[in-house]
């Protein structure tokens, strides 16, 4: 990804820093914590539920 300015420091991304490009990026690159799990679990309940109450309803 160098073509748009994109650099990453191995050292600053193993020791899990917040800004992980290297010193001559020419864009920053930061990291955010998530939990993608936890996210894709709220998603699944999300689109899943109106569609089970839906069927115990019209069954």
């Amino acid at each position: 990804m160098h073509f748009l300015g994109l650099a990453l420091d191995d050292e600053k991304n193993q020791r899990s820093a917040t800004f992980i490009q290297a010193d001559n990026a020419l864009v920053k690159v930061a990291v955010i914590n998530t939990n993608e799990e936890l996210m894709i679990a709220r998603d699944v309940m999300r689109l899943a539920l109106p569609q089970a109450r839906e069927l115990a309803v019209s069954a």
